[in-house]
């Protein structure tokens, strides 16, 4: 089962934000036709500004003890 929301900490620098929001599944995640396997995750506009992300950079994404970590990619970082 999945579930139905999911809550957001930004970390930026180390340093964890004072932002946490409670965003529904169903706003963030998107089935992609044809892929039974995976789904397409559309980034908040208010976590990507909090976060100084811009269309066009690089994330790093992991998965820890399920949450799912977003990172920017450095330059130079592989």
């Amino acid at each position: 089962m999945h579930p139905k929301e999911f809550e957001a900490t930004l970390e930026k620098n180390g340093a964890i934000g004072l932002v946490n929001k409670t965003y529904k599944v169903e706003d963030v995640f998107e089935d992609i036709e044809g892929d039974e396997e995976n789904v397409l995750m559309n980034i908040p506009p208010e976590i990507s500004e909090q976060m100084g992300w811009e269309p066009g950079d690089t994330l790093i994404v992991t998965v820890e003890e399920g949450s799912i970590i977003l990172k920017k990619k450095d330059d130079g970082e592989k």
